[in-house]
């Protein structure tokens, strides 16, 4: 009879499984993320590889000098002990984080823009007591400059009266805002020594949201080719629908590929 060994799910609940059992397990995950990914799945060795961590009955786990995989970090450096800098060195140094990232409590570029000179100095303070890599990330937040909080009417009241050339419009004048607000934090916080930028939730008022941030992206990049650049998105989705209709017409939606 194979021997049962105990193993943690994903969720981190103790489970027993056969060496059998975890290898189905690992090759069924690995072929799903390939169809998912559209990219080759794991080979056996990777498989084999897997299957000797996941059925070790040690408690501690590690991997060979060498065979380290980088991971980046988002939101690190919550206030859970002293300042904001503490908690960043207890990421680095206690939990081994790879990279770190100094972000605000308003987590928006629209809103670090107004206090851009405070953030920096926390920036440089931080950069100081650390040796990781340290970035700074927010969300493009495009909602933000549609009324009553910002200057732009409102995308998501227009269409649904059927005004969808005047959403697409409101949209892209938000756009150019957010990118502003974007490159000008990014200006700040390369000056203040910061080894990167997270765009964060990027995505999260649809498709213009998406589209400013890669647009910001392009330009920083542009500024600053070593500034590493990290775009993150959760359940978002794009549609596509920001683009203009596809035969010309006026006010209609196409959902299709973006000519961007």
């Amino acid at each position: 009879m194979e021997r049962r060994v105990r193993t943690r799910l994903g969720d981190g609940g103790l489970v027993e499984m056969t060496p059998s059992e975890i290898r189905a397990d690992l090759v069924a995950g690995s072929e799903l993320g390939a169809r998912r990914a559209k990219a080759a799945p794991l080979s056996d060795a990777e498989i084999d590889h897997l299957v000797e961590i996941f059925s070790s009955e040690a408690k501690f786990s590690a991997v060979d000098m060498g065979d380290e995989v980088v991971l980046s970090f988002d939101g690190s450096g919550n206030l859970d002990s002293g300042s904001r800098v503490d908690e960043l060195y207890s990421y680095q140094s206690h939990r081994g984080a790879d990279m770190l990232e100094l972000f605000g409590i308003d987590y928006s570029y629209k809103a670090i823009k107004t206090i851009l000179s405070y953030e920096a100095q926390w920036m440089k303070t931080a950069q100081l007591n650390l040796i990781a890599p340290l970035q700074y990330g927010a969300m493009p937040d495009l909602g933000r400059y549609s009324m009553p909080d910002g200057p732009i009417p409102n995308w998501s009241e227009l269409m649904p009266l059927g005004r969808i050339a005047e959403a697409r419009a409101a949209q892209e004048e938000a756009v150019e805002h957010a990118v502003a607000d974007m490159v000008y934090v990014a200006d700040g916080m390369w000056e203040a020594g910061a080894d990167g930028l997270d765009f964060d939730t990027a995505g999260a008022a649809g498709d213009a949201d998406l589209l400013a941030a890669l647009t910001a992206i392009e330009k920083i990049k542009n500024k600053y080719p070593d500034c590493g650049i990290e775009l993150g998105m959760a359940s978002e989705c794009t549609l596509g629908c920001t683009a203009s209709s596809p035969t010309g017409a006026s006010g209609s939606p196409a959902c299709g590929p973006k000519t961007r």
